[in-house]
Parts: structure tokens; C-alpha cells; sequence
């Protein structure tokens, strides 16, 4: 499934079919220092133990049971990922005081945010979380929620904020639904 989003942007699920697209996004190093996306899905002791070829076979087996994020195109060529999953499976974020669940509301949650490096400080986060919601509606699911980071008035390295800003995010249309930190809230975006 190929969808269009406005001129140049189109995006896809990451099935095992656009595979290779998901390596050109990610590197030779696999995102983050090998991470390959697995960071919020494991154990810190079994994510760290995996990182490079082991967690990127992690991902690739993960993708045959169901979509964990989408990849963003501009003119065809893959240049931005946005990783998904329910809230439950979020390891890391379960264990962050700061950003513990704020309801029993099911929700799906975005674990990280990448972007190809010739392509950052253009516009891509905005255009992964408008892909996103996109793809949210059409396949039915009503609450996303994302913890951006929020720089108003602070510097930050952005090679750090895996999540996104709280800026694009309120851009986009999410609200903020929780905060125990001055950098770190939580986010909503209600599609139904």
C-alpha cells in the first residue's frame, strides 16, 4: 500500500516487501548506533547485547507478524521512519517515571522518530507525524500518543531527541495530556 500525502510525500507500512527501503532509512549503522529500532522493545541488558546485526534481525523478524512503524518517501526515495507500538510494549517508557501511563486508555505509542541525515532540518518529522495520523485513521486505530521533547527556550543537541519536539507535535494537532517534567510530556492525538 502506497499512499500519497501531499506533492512528493507518500508513505508505506514497513512490511517485508519495502524491507530494503527500512535499511536505506536506517544505515549501514542502523539508526543509532545499531539500534535498528529495538530500543523501547527490549530489555536494556538484551537491547544493548544486540545492537547491530542481531537487533536489526530482531526488527526483521518482528516485521513478518505485524507493521511496527511507517516510512516516509519524498519523490520516491525513502528518507524518514516513525516507529509504533502499543503502549504496552513500550519496556523503557513503562519504566520512566516521567512517562508513565496516564489512563487505561489503549493507545499506540510512537517510539522513535529517524530521519535520514541529508534530509534532517527540512520539514520530515512534520510530514512522518501528518503520515502517521494518515495512516492511524485508515487503519482504525483512535488514540496515538508521542513524547517529544520540549527545547522552548533550551538547546539541544536533536541527534538526542529520537522522540521529536513538542513543537511539530502540537503543529500536527497532538495536545498535551501529562507532564512530570519541564521537558517531557505527553502527548495525544485522537483520531476518532
Amino acid at each position: 500500500m502506497k499512499t500519497k500525502l501531499k506533492e512528493s510525500f507518500t508513505y508505506k507500512p514497513l512490511t517485508t516487501q519495502n524491507w530494503t527501503d527500512f535499511e536505506t532509512v536506517m544505515g549501514e549503522r542502523g539508526g543509532s548506533a545499531g539500534c535498528w529500532c529495538m530500543w523501547n522493545r527490549l530489555e536494556k541488558a538484551s537491547f544493548e547485547e544486540g545492537k547491530g546485526e542481531t537487533n536489526k534481525c530482531r526488527m526483521k523478524e518482528l516485521v513478518k507478524k505485524k507493521v511496527p512503524g511507517i516510512i516516509l518517501y519524498y519523490n520516491d526515495e525513502p528518507v524518514g521512519w516513525i516507529s509504533i507500538m502499543e503502549r504496552n510494549e513500550a519496556v523503557i517508557f513503562n519504566r520512566s517515571k516521567t512517562l508513565q501511563k496516564v489512563d487505561d486508555l489503549p493507545v499506540t505509542a510512537i517510539s522513535c522518530l529517524y530521519i535520514r541525515k541529508k534530509y534532517t532540518r527540512k520539514g520530515i518529522t512534520e510530514e512522518l507525524l501528518k503520515a502517521l495520523i494518515h495512516y492511524a485513521r485508515q487503519t482504525g486505530i483512535a488514540v496515538l500518543e508521542g513524547y517529544p521533547i520540549d527545547t522552548r527556550g533550551k538547546k539541544t543537541i536533536s541527534n538526542f531527541v529520537y522522540t521529536g519536539f513538542y513543537t511539530t507535535y502540537k503543529k500536527v494537532g497532538f495536545t498535551e495530556v501529562a507532564r512530570r517534567s519541564d521537558s517531557k510530556p505527553i502527548m495525544r492525538y485522537y483520531t476518532k
